[in-house]
């Protein structure tokens, strides 16, 4: 089961540049945009395979490649994000958890072996508490000086557009104010309704009585048309006879 095992020996599928000298081939067949894609693959390989250590239990991850992006890169992310979890398991009489062979010092292949050992188990498998929170106070410090940047931005931009403003307002009245008196006098003048030749006299027509007298006939003529009686400033008129009385009616009296 998980966190059962007392030592996973990570044996990393790699670029195999450490073996060239019995596999001259790869030089044509390796191609760069596999090597760049290789780390994330040995990265997900290590992080699976270190939960199935026990506590106390060691990890080993090993390569034949000889760049360091498959190896010293590769140990560097685990030790930042499972510090809290693992810890080095330096190797004996050499006092380091990493060793690297090399064919024109050591006689043999190329080989990367890094390895660590387990202080505390973690189910998940999660990242380290140190290395997550200081991930995260970087990125929270960034936001917050990128806000902090843009709140003085727009500061400036409110307290410029509110300069301008009072500028135009402060010309506008100091215009009214230095002609006051002209300005005043024109305006009083536009007001002034305009005359034409005998504006002064009253045009003639019909007066208030003619009015009333009109609204009055017309008003009693939607209700009874044959019983209207005809104002005194309305000329008469003769209604045809009432069915209703059979005789014709004087409406002049």
């Amino acid at each position: 089961g998980k966190g059962g095992v007392d030592v996973v020996l990570v044996d990393a599928p790699c670029s195999s540049t450490g073996v060239l000298r019995r596999n001259p081939s790869l030089r044509w067949s390796l191609q760069a945009e596999d090597v760049e894609l290789l780390p994330r693959l040995q990265k997900d390989i290590l992080r699976n395979a270190s939960r199935h250590v026990r506590p106390g239990g060691g990890l080993v991850y090993a390569t034949c490649a000889i760049n360091r992006m498959e190896n010293e890169d590769v140990a560097d992310w685990f030790r930042e994000n499972y510090n809290g979890t693992f810890q080095t398991w330096p190797f004996e009489n050499f006092g380091s958890n990493r060793r690297a062979l090399l064919p024109h010092i050591h006689g043999t292949d190329g080989f990367y072996i890094s390895r660590w050992r387990r202080i505390k188990y973690d189910p998940e498998g999660g990242q380290a508490p140190m290395a997550t929170v200081k991930r995260l106070q970087t990125a929270g410090s960034v936001t917050l000086q990128r806000a902090e940047k843009r709140q003085r931005e727009l500061t400036k931009e409110v307290l410029s557009k509110i300069n301008e403003d009072i500028e135009q307002l402060q010309g506008e009245l100091n215009l009214i104010q230095g002609g006051g008196d002209s300005f005043s006098s024109e305006w009083s003048d536009s007001q002034e309704p305009s005359r034409e030749d005998g504006g002064d006299e009253e045009e003639e027509g019909m007066d208030v009585d003619d009015v009333e007298g009109i609204i009055d006939v017309r008003g009693r003529s939607l209700r009874d048309p044959y019983e209207v009686p005809v104002s005194p400033n309305v000329p008469p008129f003769n209604f045809p006879p009432s069915p209703y009385s059979g005789k014709k009616k004087d409406w002049d009296s």
